[in-house]
């Protein structure tokens, strides 16, 4: 597996075979989810299916997904490691075209004529761009009444029925984040400081300014009583900025709903989250003792079992005017 060691770039230059663990790692985006966006699409939208654009496509899931809609998916991402992964596996179909691009330079990356697409996703990517040039940028690429969908889930959540257990589930979780954050460097600087800013405001600083954009609805689930941090933000400098941007038109919908996206976890999936998401400090490091741990502790309070694991997710959607 080729990856990158550079702590600005944990997402940066993975293969196909590291993208696989990945996705079996995390959540999967659900049928329903979907629908929301595409619902969307076509009642406040243009309702045409001739164009989208999946930014940051990663191991290209969503563009596969946007292909069964659209009749052409443009893929990108800023890794070509990325691109060529996605396009291994997504080699079965003939409708997406996978580019590398950074997402804030693709209107003027000559992929699609401005203002012709119809939806623009950006899935799990928006705290590791500027928000303000993103979207920007896709109001360049919709065409009136094109849709722009933007998402990102936070950290896990336990969920079990001890909330003694929950609690103490997750003290151990952010001390197995802590370690390995402080592995490779901590989260200073200013990717980081703008990443953790965008997170801990649960995509409120995303701005949707009036002049480009109408029906703007902001869908939160499970976010009322949980960070989306996925770390304990007091062991990196003390409480982190939260910036609110939404603006007086647009619509929130806040749920509480433990069963979205769950799965059921042990210490051995907390252990393979963690390594598909950090890769880079796994690979040929000799064993850390205070990390085993801490994975010892966490299947302790388990009772050696698994407990259900709930997500906070936030979905922006907004069409332009």
């Amino acid at each position: 597996m080729t990856t990158s060691n550079t702590k600005d770039g944990l997402f940066t230059s993975y293969d196909a075979e590291y993208w696989n663990t990945y996705l079996d790692a995390r959540p999967t985006y659900s049928p329903n989810f979907y629908n929301l966006i595409f619902q969307h699409h076509a009642q406040k939208g243009n309702n045409s299916w001739t164009l989208a654009h999946d930014v940051g496509t990663g191991p290209g899931n969503v563009a596969a997904v946007l292909a069964e809609r659209f009749e052409r998916v443009i893929a990108t991402d800023a890794s070509p490691d990325h691109v060529n992964a996605a396009r291994q596996r997504q080699q079965q179909t003939d409708k997406i075209s996978f580019s590398e691009c950074k997402g804030e330079d693709l209107a003027h990356a000559g992929l699609s004529p401005p203002r012709t697409a119809d939806l623009v996703a950006n899935a799990e990517a928006i705290p590791l761009m500027d928000a303000e040039e993103a979207i920007g940028c896709f109001a360049e690429l919709l065409a009136p009444g094109g849709t722009c969908a933007v998402w990102f889930y936070g950290r896990p959540t336990f969920a079990g029925p001890d909330s003694t257990v929950n609690e103490a589930c997750q003290r151990i979780f952010y001390c197995i984040s802590t370690r390995l954050l402080n592995k490779i460097g901590g989260v200073s600087g200013p990717f980081w400081e703008r990443s953790t800013r965008t997170i801990a405001s649960q995509l409120d600083n995303v701005a949707f300014p009036a002049a480009q954009w109408r029906d703007v609805v902001r869908y939160k689930w499970n976010c009322e009583q949980a960070t989306m941090l996925f770390h304990d933000e007091s062991q990196f400098g003390g409480p982190v900025e939260r910036v609110n941007c939404v603006g007086p038109t647009e619509e929130v919908v806040s749920k509480t709903d433990p069963g979205f996206w769950q799965m059921q976890w042990g210490a051995a999936e907390v252990r393979r989250w963690f390594e598909a998401h950090l890769p880079t400090w796994f690979e040929d490091k000799a064993q850390d003792l205070e990390l085993e741990g801490w994975y010892e502790e966490l299947d302790r309070v388990m009772g050696g079992g698994s407990l259900p694991v709930a997500w906070p997710v936030v979905l922006l959607l907004a069409t332009r005017v």
